[in-house]
């Protein structure tokens, strides 16, 4: 009987630590969350942060150049958007 009580106790306790921990999980939740809201709200994408560097570079050296003829290698940053696309799906 004794046995029994202890045992009984023991799940008890358990099942009260088990609860108790849920908060850290819930706060990281909502900050899950309030970050995927900011990621809608983000202007800028990885391909046009490296489109507009690239043009702030052409103008340093005085380069004049139409936004179709501009010749940057952004294939790692068009990668970063869409496997940030991924992550946020």
């Amino acid at each position: 009987m004794i046995k029994r009580c202890n045992l009984i106790l023991i799940l008890f306790l358990l099942l009260l630590a088990g609860c108790a921990t849920l908060q850290p999980v819930r706060e990281v939740t909502t900050k899950a969350t309030n970050a995927l809201i900011l990621y809608e709200e983000l202007p800028v994408t990885y391909l046009q942060f490296c489109e507009d560097r690239c043009q702030f570079n052409l103008a340093r050296k005085n380069q004049i150049v139409r936004d179709s003829a501009i010749d940057c290698d952004c294939r790692v940053f068009k990668q970063a958007d869409q496997a940030t696309g991924r992550v946020y799906r």
